[in-house]
Parts: structure tokens; sequence; C-alpha cells
């Protein structure tokens, strides 16, 4: 009898392990391109009594949106175990980011509240990026910075456009077989220049 219920626990622990490390779906016809990027979430607080911690950083469960600045249709993703956020077969267009948001619980869970980024939707020079056949986006590592000075207020700050080289090599390690690091990796940068070529 415990043998048998070790054995299932057993199999339930794996196929748990099994999903944790779910893979990045393959390329294909129809989805040829890959946007990837990894994202941390720093929070701070001043002392308080409300149960708010005063650090906290987290990389799982942080959303982030994209928006066609042309047809405004919103794209969410949300960060893995891993920190990781991706989306294959975004369609052609010019995207922005529009927002980030992660939720925290305090008071030993009793309590939670939503922190967000939300960028002006008429801004021209928000973080741009665009879908190229064939090849990764490397968005890098980006960093949503939230901060409290006055319970009840907080200020963010976003930091983007970093270690490049570190998020390949991050994505190599986790998806060791995937086929995409067999594609090109450009930068957002470069996505929107092979993109004017393309559709000038």
């Amino acid at each position: 009898m415990n043998k048998s219920i070790l054995s299932i626990l057993g199999a339930a622990l794996f196929a748990a392990v099994l999903s944790s490390c779910a893979s990045i779906p393959e390329p294909s016809e129809k989805d040829n391109n890959l946007i990837y990027g990894q994202l941390e979430f720093n929070f701070s607080c001043i002392p308080n009594n409300y149960d708010i911690p005063e650090k906290s950083s987290e990389i799982s469960g942080i959303e982030v949106k994209f928006r066609n600045i042309k047809t405004n249709k919103i794209i969410t993703m949300t960060t893995n175990s891993k920190g990781e956020f991706y989306r294959t077969g975004i369609p052609e267009g010019t995207y922005i980011i529009y927002s980030f948001k992660k939720t925290i619980k305090y008071g030993a869970g009793r309590y939670e509240a939503d922190y967000s980024a939300v960028f002006d939707k008429n801004k021209t020079t928000n973080f741009h990026f665009s879908p190229v056949e064939d090849t990764v986006i490397n968005m890098g590592k980006i960093s949503l910075e939230i901060s409290i000075k006055d319970i009840g207020y907080y200020s963010w700050r976003v930091d983007w456009d970093k270690d490049f080289e570190k998020t390949k090599r991050y994505f190599s390690v986790l998806h060791s077989n995937s086929p995409w690091l067999d594609k090109e990796w450009i930068t957002r940068h470069e996505s929107l220049e092979r993109h004017l070529t393309l559709f000038p």
C-alpha cells in the first residue's frame, strides 16, 4: 500500500518537473518568428506597519503587454518561473511595450496589491520592435523597479536594452535543443531596421 502511494507521488512529482520545464514551441511555416526576453521585478518600500515588504525581487508572474501601434491590438505575456517571456508568430507590424504589472502578496498572504508601469500610448519614442521572419528578437533583460517612499503612492522605472548576450546564453542553457538557436538573433533596434528595409 505504502509503496504504491510513493510510486504515485513520485510520478506526480516527475510530471510536475517536466511541466515546469515546458519547452518553447518550435518554429513552423506559420510561426517563424520568436520574441524572447527576461524580466525582473524589484520592489522597495519605506519601513512600515502594514506588513508590506521593505525589499523584494521576483522574476515569475510578471505581466508584460505589447501594443501594435497601427491596430492597437494588445499581446499579453507573463513571465514563467525562470523569468522568461516569449511568444511565437506575432503578426507583422510595429509594437511598443504598453505596460508591466506584478501582483505582490503581504501580511502572510492576507493582502495583495497590483503594481503597474503603464506607458503613454501616444509616446512615439517608446520601446519599439517589429517581428521579422526566421529570426529571434532578443529583448535582453528588462528590469521593472517599483519604489514606495510614501504609503499609498509609488514610483516606477524601467531599465531595458541590456544583457543581450547573457540573455541568449540563458536561453541556450534552458533550451539547449531548441531549433530557435539556429535562427538569427537580432535586437529590437535591428528588427526595426530590417522591417523598414522590407516595408519602406
